[in-house]
């Protein structure tokens, strides 16, 4: 099961080195907060996928401070994620990417959130994600739990 959250921001608000132009907080903070938002969401897993267009990726790219043949992100090979195509070409190339930051949520540290450029999305709209691996066992989301309905219209006495 894919879990997905989206998440905006004005672009014109962060200059080239990817700092918002009034708190002067890098765009990373603001990925952090995101990525501590989507796990209270989703408390079974942690986002694993970064999806932003290629004007909302060169926020990260500033913030790194990257050298003109490095770049953030991989594209979408038609509508899909395919990391082994990409490493492929890049050793064709002159551009060095970066498919991914790590985590920075404490628990998941070791974990890479993976940044892919999807250029159907429009400015400032970024979707963080839960994707799980070919295989991989899918976490379980935590149970519901059912309420007697004689409980909720006790709850509304009160």
């Amino acid at each position: 099961m894919v879990f997905l959250q989206a998440y905006t921001l004005v672009l014109s608000d962060y200059n080239a080195e990817g700092i918002h132009c009034k708190d002067r907080s890098y765009f990373l903070e603001t990925v952090k907060i995101w990525e501590r938002d989507f796990r209270r969401k989703h408390p079974h897993c942690f986002a694993d996928h970064f999806f932003a267009n290629t004007n909302t990726m060169k926020l990260i790219h500033g913030c790194l401070d990257l050298e003109p043949h490095q770049m953030c992100g991989m594209e979408l090979i038609d509508g899909e994620v395919d990391m082994e195509a990409h490493m492929a070409m890049e050793s064709y190339g002159n551009i060095q990417t970066i498919y991914a930051l790590g985590s920075s949520l404490w628990k998941n540290l070791d974990e890479p959130l993976l940044l892919i450029i999807d250029n159907r999305m429009p400015d400032g709209l970024v979707y963080l994600k839960y994707i799980p691996e070919c295989g991989a066992q899918e976490p379980v989301p935590p149970p519901k739990i059912p309420i007697h309905k004689n409980i909720l219209s006790l709850l509304r006495k009160t």
